[in-house]
């Protein structure tokens, strides 16, 4: 009998290192299928153990998956210092922990909840809301840290038909719908009761339907349009303006503004920061694009710093809306600032880890609101960098009746990873969520629109100067989820001890 149990405790670690494995890549390549499939491992594994063994066990599958998950800190942090140093490993080896901890919670409350209930399928209910409730936690937490925003809805993003149900239950019910699915075809293969195997393929198989049914209602958009024109310059983020620099960077965008005038836009919409410098009332370089974009009577949506009116040395990473005879109509200042780039440690330890202490960005101020910019009948609601990740913001867009959501971004620092890919398709899950269209320009990154219902129309990242024409839909519709994401937290706490509750009448 000892024998038997060391055997089998052979097996753990592999279980749980393949499992991770799977885990980690459905993460990274967002390959929609992986995920359905990924948690198993684990789940076999908390079947016999006891809470300390989950913990650990919810632990090291964790570590698996971040580790891959968190890769691209190693080239980024040794671009963007210059040298791979020890405290790229220590940065690194942080976030793997703590993205970890949350699958060693999980493990311990999986372990609660199937152990307090009687029915297996109302025991599967109860760990997948835990599951979600874990993962609402983590994103919820530390909003200036964009990296563990990640969550299990994630990996369907490339999958048209399931974030179709974002518009129903926000990336919650994506979460619950795949944990719950790994739940029971899990207890199918350790109890060989048809009936687990029957819940699950029909649970699958409603929710691939509904998807599909739901993109067709998604699809039905009415009212207004604008074309816009996005000038992607795709400067490396090594490149600076300086007196040799300056002549040859400008005539790149004088250059896309003259190739954007022949779509005859509404709207130009440049990157985030795309002008690196302060801006100023007497600027030439403004005057200059205006007059070339001028017989098409364009707006124009710049990516600028803005000085602060109380200190001159602190800015705002901010978008200024530029009516067509120079008037400056509007402004919106970025109010998520990026933990440890934009708003960086001084002093100790914290102050040499990469992206930690910056001379390059260690005087920027959060925006104190989020204002609609009205560019004709379009209501624009701004998005700058990650907070395109805060499902928060998107909310209060709504709520303050935008019809159209721009994402300016600047992905230089993160060429050459999949966080580039991440970071459009991630937007294309709250797109839908909200059911507005998003148009999306990223110096270095994917540059686009994606419809209210989820359909993409992009162009890959590229080092060459480009512009792209699209026309987007002016919507007001509201989403089932903008009604009801208020109601996520109680929801998914009634679920979570739904079973025993029932246990206990």
């Amino acid at each position: 009998m000892i024998k038997k149990n060391n055997s089998k405790k052979r097996f753990v670690i592999p279980l749980l290192i393949v499992g991770g494995i799977i885990s980690g890549i459905s993460y990274q390549t967002m390959q929609f299928y992986l995920a359905w499939f990924s948690l198993i491992p684990l789940f076999y594994l908390f079947q016999k153990a006891n809470a300390r063994q989950s913990f650990f066990y919810g632990l090291l599958y964790g570590i698996v998956t971040s580790s891959i998950l968190f890769y691209w800190v190693f080239p980024v942090a040794t671009r963007y210092s210059g040298v791979f140093t020890f405290y790229s490993i220590l940065f690194y080896g942080a976030a793997v922990i703590y993205f970890s901890l949350y699958f060693a919670l999980f493990g311990i409350g999986y372990k609660f909840l199937h152990d307090h209930s009687k029915s297996t399928i109302l025991s599967g209910i109860s760990v997948s809301a835990f599951y979600v409730l874990i993962e609402l936690t983590r994103i919820s937490l530390l909003p200036g840290l964009p990296w563990f925003h990640y969550n299990l809805a994630v990996t369907q993003a490339q999958n048209l038909w399931i974030i179709q149900w974002a518009s129903i239950g926000g990336f919650y019910i994506i979460i619950f719908t795949i944990v719950l699915f790994n739940y029971l075809l899990t207890q199918f293969l350790i109890r060989k009761e048809n009936i687990l195997l029957k819940t699950a393929l029909a649970a699958i198989i409603i929710f691939f339907w509904g998807g599909f049914l739901l993109s067709k209602i998604n699809d039905e958009v009415k009212g207004d349009k604008i074309n816009a024109v996005i000038l992607n310059e795709n400067i490396s983020a090594e490149t600076r303006w300086n007196d040799l620099t300056g002549d040859s960077l400008s005539n790149v965008f004088f250059k896309l503004n003259e190739d954007a005038v022949r779509y005859n836009p509404d709207l130009i919409i440049w990157s985030e920061s795309a002008i690196p410098w302060k801006f100023e009332p007497d600027d030439e370089f403004i005057p200059k694009v205006l007059s070339i974009t001028h017989r098409s009577k364009a707006d124009h949506l710049l990516g600028i710093l803005s000085p602060s009116s109380q200190n001159s040395q602190l800015v705002y990473n901010s978008a200024y809306l530029i009516k067509n005879d120079g008037r400056i109509a509007d402004k919106y200042d970025k109010t998520i600032l990026l933990d440890f780039l934009e708003k960086p440690f001084s002093g100790g330890l914290l102050s040499v880890l990469p992206f930690i202490n910056t001379s390059r960005y260690d005087n920027i101020l959060p925006g104190k609101s989020q204002n609609v910019i009205k560019s004709g009948k379009a209501q624009i609601g701004v998005l700058i960098c990650n907070e395109s990740l805060s499902e928060d913001i998107y909310a209060r867009y709504i709520k303050a009746k935008a019809n159209l959501l721009i994402l300016m971004s600047n992905d230089a620092w993160f060429e050459n990873t999949l966080l580039q890919m991440h970071h459009f398709y991630i937007t294309r899950i709250e797109a839908v969520m909200v059911g507005r269209d998003v148009i999306i320009n990223s110096n270095r990154g994917l540059i686009g629109i994606i419809r209210s219902n989820g359909n993409v129309e992009s162009l890959p990242q590229s080092d060459t100067a480009r512009i792209l024409n699209c026309e987007a839909h002016l919507s007001s519709k509201t989403t089932i989820y903008s009604e009801i994401r208020n109601f996520s937290i109680p929801l998914y706490l009634l679920l979570t001890f739904f079973s025993i509750i029932k246990r206990m009448k």
